[in-house]
C-alpha cells in the first residue's frame, strides 16, 4: 500500500503534466495568473475531477487542497491561474468577460440580418459553456427520421460527434489572450464556429487535417480530457471530417481567427 507521502509525490507534484509545465521556459497563457482569488474555486467541481483523474476521493488523499492547486498550476500565490479559473472557477465572466460562447441562430444565410431565431451567451466554466452551446445546437438544428419509427427522436442533421469535436476544440484551443468571444452561428445552410486566434506556429489547415497539432493551451488540453469529451490525441479535425465530410476550415491570419464551417443538408421540396 502506498504511503501518504508516495501519494503526494505522485498526485500533487509527480504528474507528467506538472513536470512538463514546470520545466518549460515558455509562458503559456493558460498558466498565467488571473485576479480571481483561490476562494473562487468550485470545490465540488474540482473534487469530482480529482477523483475521476486519480481513482480515489480527495478526502482519502491526505493532501492540502491549496497546495495541490499550486502543484497542478491551477493557482499561484493566492490567485487562480487562467486554467484554474476556466476549468473550476466561479463567476468566471466577472474576471474574464470574453471567455464565453456567443450563439445566434439566424433565419437566413447572412450574419447582417437584423432578425434572429434564437440567441444565447453560453457562460460559466468550460464544461458549462460546452453543455449550453451543445444544447443550443440541438435546439436549433433539425432532426432526421432515418430508418427509425415515426415516434423516434431521429438524429441531428449534422453529426453530433462532429459538433462536439468542433465545440471542444474551440474551447480548449482558442487564443485566450484576445478579448473576443467564440461565436457559434447557425445559418439556414450552415453552422459556423469562429474562434479567436489563427492557427499557432505557422500551422496550416493542411497540417491539422493531416493530424499535426501544437498545443496553445497545454494545461487546458491536459486536464480537459477528464472534463470534456476530448481525447487530446490531435485527431479531432480528422474525426470531424470523418463524421461530417462537408466541413471546411478557414485559417484567417489577417483577422486572427479560425473558422469551422459545417454545411447543413439541403432541404428537398
Amino acid at each position: 500500500m502506498k504511503s501518504a507521502k508516495d501519494i503526494e509525490q505522485e498526485i500533487a507534484i509527480g504528474t507528467d503534466s506538472s513536470r512538463q509545465f514546470n520545466a518549460s521556459t515558455q509562458l503559456y497563457i493558460d498558466k498565467t495568473t488571473t485576479t480571481a482569488p483561490i476562494k473562487r474555486i468550485q470545490n465540488k467541481s474540482f473534487l469530482n475531477f480529482f477523483e475521476k483523474r486519480n481513482g480515489f476521493a480527495f478526502s482519502d488523499s491526505g493532501l492540502d487542497l491549496v497546495q495541490v492547486l499550486h502543484n497542478m498550476n491551477l493557482a499561484k500565490d493566492d490567485r487562480l491561474t487562467l486554467a484554474g479559473l476556466l476549468l473550476f472557477g466561479e463567476d468566471i465572466q466577472t474576471t474574464k468577460p470574453f471567455c464565453l460562447i456567443r450563439a445566434v441562430s439566424f433565419y437566413g444565410d447572412d450574419i447582417s440580418e437584423n432578425e434572429y431565431i434564437d440567441k444565447r451567451d453560453c457562460a460559466g466554466n468550460l464544461e458549462e459553456q460546452f453543455q449550453s452551446a451543445f444544447l443550443f445546437l440541438k435546439n436549433n438544428l433539425a432532426r432526421m427520421q432515418g430508418e427509425g419509427s415515426f415516434n423516434s427522436p431521429g438524429t441531428l442533421e449534422i453529426s453530433e460527434q462532429a459538433l462536439v469535436e468542433t465545440l471542444v476544440n474551440a474551447l480548449l484551443h482558442r487564443d485566450y489572450s484576445k478579448n473576443a468571444v467564440v461565436r457559434l452561428l447557425v445559418f439556414k445552410d450552415r453552422v459556423e464556429v469562429i474562434s479567436p486566434g489563427c492557427l499557432p506556429n505557422h500551422l496550416s489547415v493542411e497540417n491539422i487535417i493531416n493530424g499535426n497539432s501544437i498545443m496553445r493551451n497545454p494545461l487546458l488540453a491536459s486536464y480537459g480530457t477528464k472534463i470534456l469529451p476530448y481525447s487530446g490525441l490531435g485527431s479531432g479535425i480528422q474525426r470531424i471530417l470523418k463524421m461530417h465530410p462537408e466541413t471546411n476550415f478557414i485559417n484567417d491570419t489577417d483577422g486572427e481567427q479560425f473558422t469551422v464551417i459545417l454545411k447543413r443538408p439541403s432541404k428537398k421540396l
